[in-house]
């Protein structure tokens, strides 16, 4: 039985002070103390287990950050049935310059039930493996060429076949095609796969830039379902997978200095559209100077939410109404940072409309990684919240899986 989080009110909260990690002091981070807590008799919360706590992580107050597993090269989480967490972790090398990882696929369980993963290597042979997704009885994962599938029973902690089976083909879809493909499923059944590209093209450019598809069934060949795009890489539906998204990566040289309104930005998969790449940076958005004149962006398709340019959004994910408010329900995105400094590496969060969309309205939420000699070296990628209400999310470039939860959430009995 799942025990919910206890609620706000019944934290109290002591005085903060300076929290001392191994080695010593943690980079002048400020944890508060513990709270004292209304304790259901022999109940265990999250916070209570002996997992390694992460010292120079920044967290507001009421939350513990514990680090789960070591993984090279950390990339893509997905919940299987019966809760396993497993992590895409490619050899191939990545767009950000990420370390070579295991090429293959990791599965981390927590048989013995004390916040730290035991690991076990789910597949081998997969260089470019990046997105995973499950559903119906499968494990889908894509490559460079497509999206594949494999048989999946829960608990299974190995592929039971080497010839998985190809489901839809990416070949030929962009000029200069990433490899680093997502999925996301939404309620009916609709598997999306993203396609980004990597060179920044003069307009017009190809007919087909990044976009995101949708999965055929009974067919290899995907359809688009938004295009105009450069790098749409992560994918998430909403917790009643009622709406997905996409976290678009702009064009690195539309930077606001020339002229450009360049930034990132949260794309809602429901509304469709084109969003005008390479021409145009937005709706009424014009690309840089020395594009090809007389272009019109008027048509083009508007986002619901950005962020500034090189922040670099990876994953998302909503929380699922086990946390206390403010971040009840509200979206949770993991930035990669700048891509030479790593500045901005941290988890973020927007809470939602009376729609359930998120506002746009960002705040910190954990800090602390990056580049600097005083903090944790790495950067975020993705974020999922397990069934168990606990945030995970994966640092490809210090290669680990860490987990958040609130320190009133209780380990389901």
């Amino acid at each position: 039985m799942q025990v919910p989080p206890r609620a706000a009110a019944m934290l109290v909260f002591a005085a903060a002070c300076t929290h001392v990690g191994p080695g010593g002091h943690d980079a002048g981070v400020v944890h508060p103390e513990r709270p004292a807590l209304d304790r259901i008799p022999g109940e265990t919360l999250f916070c209570d287990l002996a997992a390694p706590d992460v010292p120079r992580a920044g967290l507001p107050d009421g939350f513990c950050v514990r680090r789960f597993a070591a993984v090279p090269t950390a990339r893509v989480l997905a919940f299987a049935p019966g809760g396993d967490v497993f992590v895409s972790s490619p050899a191939a090398q990545t767009p950000g310059g990420a370390p070579a990882g295991l090429g293959g696929i990791v599965a981390l369980s927590d048989d013995d039930g004390d916040g730290v993963a035991e690991t076990h290597v789910f597949a081998r042979g997969l260089d470019d493996v990046h997105g995973l997704l499950f559903t119906d009885g499968w494990l889908y994962f894509t490559r460079t060429a497509g999206v594949y599938r494999t048989p999946f029973q829960r608990g299974q902690r190995a592929m039971a076949t080497t010839a998985p089976e190809l489901v839809a083909s990416l070949a030929g879809l962009s000029p200069a095609p990433r490899w680093t493909h997502t999925l996301a499923r939404s309620a009916d059944g609709t598997i999306y796969v993203s396609q980004g590209q990597y060179m920044s093209y003069t307009c017009p450019g190809s007919p087909r830039q990044g976009a995101v598809f949708r999965v055929v069934a009974g067919s290899t060949v995907p359809e688009a379902v938004v295009t105009g795009l450069r790098n749409p890489m992560y994918l998430r539906c909403d917790a009643a997978g009622a709406e997905c998204y996409a976290a678009e990566l702009s064009d690195d040289t539309w930077d606001p200095a020339t002229g450009t309104r360049g930034r990132e930005k949260l794309v809602r998969l429901g509304a469709g559209g084109d969003y005008g790449y390479p021409c145009c940076a937005g709706a009424n958005d014009l690309a840089p100077p020395g594009r090809s004149a007389g272009v019109g962006c008027a048509t083009a398709a508007s986002e619901l939410a950005s962020w500034p340019l090189h922040d670099t959004p990876f994953g998302l994910d909503f929380e699922r109404g086990r946390w206390p408010a403010p971040w009840r329900g509200a979206l949770f995105v993991a930035l990669h940072g700048v891509y030479d400094t790593w500045e901005n590496t941290k988890l973020i969060w927007s809470p939602v409309d009376a729609a359930g969309r998120p506002t746009g309205a960002w705040t910190d939420f954990a800090t602390g990684w990056g580049r600097s000699e005083q903090g944790i070296v790495g950067r975020l990628a993705d974020v999922a919240f397990a069934a168990d209400g606990r945030l995970f999310f994966a640092d490809d470039q210090g290669g680990a899986v860490y987990w958040i939860a609130p320190e009133g959430m209780a380990v389901p009995r």
